[in-house]
């Protein structure tokens, strides 16, 4: 999944892996022409910095919350255990596609059709730090109870899309970065095979072991 990068922090060929040896040995020359700085502008922080684009949060019905989530370190499934104070308990399982920009969540029908889905862009969080580096507002989309999502769009980068797509018995959420963004990721989450996903999350090599309790 995505993050947004404020525009222009890097030169065109910059990564991290790159910036770190120039730290390390204090190589100032280096350093800022890997970053392509200019010349100071105090509206906006030039300091390599990365946010995220936003985030899915489900209200489950009856007052259920999250109590446990055992991550399954040999498949990589997150197991995550409501309960409410009327000693109610139901399981949600989350998963991630290791190969495709979409992740999960199962979950029984009548659970998941009493549960309300919110998608937050960043925006609503950090929109005086956005708008410093001059990020517009997000376009948001929605039909409660079917679908939902936003395009971030950046000055100078690609823009980024969430999306997600409600279905019987899971709620898709997927991604995209370049064009048309929205687009393909609505179109992921509407169409993505969870069957085909789910098998080759079972195939991937995930870290060796049994359980990890959060």
């Amino acid at each position: 999944m995505h993050g947004l990068t404020p525009s222009g922090l890097f030169a065109p060929q910059g990564t991290y892996a790159e910036l770190r040896p120039l730290v390390e040995h204090g190589d100032e020359p280096a350093i800022k022409a890997l970053l392509g700085m200019r010349k100071q502008n105090t509206a906006c922080d030039l300091r390599p910095q990365q946010y995220g684009g936003g985030r899915i949060e489900v209200e489950f019905p009856d007052g259920l919350r999250p109590i446990s989530a055992p991550l399954h370190l040999a498949t990589g499934l997150l197991e995550v255990i409501l309960a409410n104070d009327q000693n109610r308990q139901e399981e949600v399982f989350l998963r991630v596609s290791p190969l495709t920009e979409a992740a999960w969540l199962q979950a029984d029908p009548a659970l998941l059709a009493g549960s309300t889905i919110h998608c937050l862009p960043s925006w609503h969080f950090i929109q005086e730090t956005l708008e410093k580096t001059g990020i517009a507002p997000p376009q948001e989309w929605s039909e409660p109870g079917k679908a939902g999502g936003f395009e971030q769009t950046l000055p100078e980068d690609d823009s980024l899309a969430l999306a997600w797509n409600q279905r019987s018995d899971a709620l898709v959420i997927a991604t995209a970065l370049g064009a048309s963004p929205a687009r393909q990721a609505g179109h992921l989450a509407e169409s993505v095979d969870l069957a085909q996903l789910a098998q080759t999350a079972d195939a991937w090599k995930w870290e060796m072991g049994s359980v990890k309790d959060f």
